[in-house]
């Protein structure tokens, strides 16, 4: 979670000030700029850590070790399998991020507008609304990848059509609560660091400037 959520901020951050101009600082994303920045962060975060939650999901299922799950994984189907079981989903579930950032964008603007102080609060508070509504809409996404992952049917309708002739519409949602607790309070302590770090970092660089400045 760790490794996967911090490529996806790395890779937000990077596309959100190519798009602002260079400047994260005073930047205001428009709703189609949050979701065009969050959308191709995601897939990026996707492709690039993919393989690990395949291996780890197997791990979990299969209580093996590192080693002897990827040797196992690269006799099903080759190096190139551990990269695509899943990927489908995965990458519809990048909508999870999109539907988080487009939220905490609008809720930001929304604090600035009014003058609310972006307190480490407040932060909070919004990291984890953004990330709640998030994860409920694209849960049904997470656990048709685990099933895909697990080697379970060969492609995503098939695992659609399997949970739901099995279990019913309540299948697409069995242990949402775990993840709500889990993903939610991640998502919003590492929104209120971040946020707190920027604004560190802007001060200090800020400091730095006129320190030079002065001495000028």
């Amino acid at each position: 979670t760790i490794c996967s959520q911090g490529t996806y901020y790395f890779f937000y951050s990077l596309l959100r000030r190519a798009v602002s101009g260079g400047s994260e600082r005073h930047a205001t994303l428009s709703i189609s700029e949050s979701i065009f920045v969050s959308s191709l962060a995601g897939c990026i975060n996707v492709l690039l850590t993919n393989p690990i939650w395949v291996v780890v999901t197997r791990m979990q299922h299969a209580n093996k070790p590192f080693v002897q799950t990827v040797y196992e994984l690269y006799r099903e189907g080759g190096s190139l399998n551990a990269w695509s079981k899943g990927v489908l989903p995965s990458l519809f579930m990048v909508s999870n991020p999109v539907v988080q950032f487009a939220l905490l964008e609008s809720l930001s603007n929304l604090l600035r507008s009014r003058g609310i102080k972006r307190s480490t609060v407040n932060m909070l508070l919004i990291g984890a609304l953004a990330k709640l509504f998030a994860t409920v809409l694209t849960y049904p996404l997470l656990v048709v990848k685990s099933v895909l992952q697990v080697s379970g049917p060969s492609n995503m309708l098939r695992a659609l059509i399997s949970l739901y002739e099995r279990h019913g519409v309540w299948a697409f949602f069995r242990g949402i609560e775990t993840k709500i607790a889990q993903s939610v309070l991640a998502a919003a302590i590492l929104y209120a660091v971040r946020s707190r770090l920027q604004a560190f970092v802007r001060r200090v660089v800020l400091f730095l400037i006129k320190k030079q400045a002065a001495l000028k």
